[in-house]
């Protein structure tokens, strides 16, 4: 499945936009860890992230978010 990728405006995170019953939200990796806002609207989330392509050298997580790829 295609995700739509997206870059934090003010620390440049990159993560993934996903869609449930509750709204969209975004995945991130901290490090180790995978973030998850809470479901709100598409406007809101564009107001703090822009969809951009994948950047080279990460990867989607299993469960959402952007990582770079170990090697």
């Amino acid at each position: 499945m295609t995700k739509t990728i997206l870059k934090n405006k003010k620390d440049g995170t990159y993560g993934t936009l996903e869609y449930s019953m509750f709204g969209g939200s975004v995945h991130w990796f901290d490090g180790e860890i995978l973030g998850k806002s809470l479901g709100e609207s598409i406007q809101n989330i564009l107001g703090r992230w822009d969809i951009v392509p994948l950047p080279e050298g990460y990867e989607v997580g299993e469960y959402g978010g952007v990582k770079k790829i170990e090697k």
